[in-house]
């Protein structure tokens, strides 16, 4: 059964020793897990629970737009026209967008660029058919709230690392650097275990390596 965020307070409060005299409460313990799991999100951009993908249907004569609710952090990163098999091509900036389409609701087309405006993704030319977009976007997990938001990692992975990178934070801010330093070792081994699971292997791709044999 998958750890909820509640367990895995539990789990900590139940495992820390306390050595100076403080009490961690709940949502001390909650603050601690998410800064451990906020640490191991952003060790790399490879996690494939940082990206996700969408497909949307364009209703002719309005300009496509799509916001994620309840989505944190979220960063377009590619938009393709599925239904006409060709890839868009970003905006830089403000200007550039005006420059290009000064009055995109007046001249419908097929869309070859896209933007951010705010939270909401814009396609120009204004799309002139129902054709359907892939848009692929990475995402920055929301917090962990207690009895309410988990993690989004593998079962596993939470169990071998959350509490233990959560405690080598509490240890160290109680001053024990050793249990800290011990705990944190425990977590690292896990998050290679991890890595190794969804970041190397059959996970990534290769290339051949070209090597400059001019002066041999």
């Amino acid at each position: 059964m998958a750890l909820s965020t509640t367990d895995l307070i539990s789990r900590c409060k139940a495992r820390f020793k306390d050595t100076g005299q403080v009490i961690y409460t709940d949502a001390d313990w909650l603050e601690y897990l998410n800064d451990a799991y906020q640490e191991v999100n952003s060790m790399s951009t490879g996690w494939p629970w940082l990206h996700d993908r969408v497909e949307i249907d364009a209703i002719p004569g309005n300009n496509l737009g799509f916001a994620l609710n309840g989505v944190e952090g979220y960063r377009v990163t590619s938009v393709y026209n599925k239904t006409q098999g060709y890839a868009l091509t970003p905006l830089e900036g403000t200007g550039q967008y005006r420059n290009d389409y000064p009055s995109p609701e007046a001249s419908p087309g097929s869309p070859v660029s896209y933007r951010m405006q705010a939270s909401v993704v814009e396609l120009y030319p204004y799309p002139d058919a129902a054709d359907t977009f892939i848009f692929d976007y990475d995402v920055t997990p929301a917090d962990l709230t207690d009895g309410g938001v988990a993690p989004v990692w593998p079962d596993r992975f939470v169990r071998a690392i959350l509490p233990d990178l959560a405690m080598a934070r509490a240890y160290s801010d109680d001053g024990n650097a050793e249990w800290a330093q011990s705990h944190r070792e425990a977590a690292q081994s896990a998050i290679l275990d991890m890595q190794h699971a969804y970041l190397s292997g059959t996970n990534t791709e290769h290339y051949p390596r070209l090597q400059d044999d001019w002066y041999d």
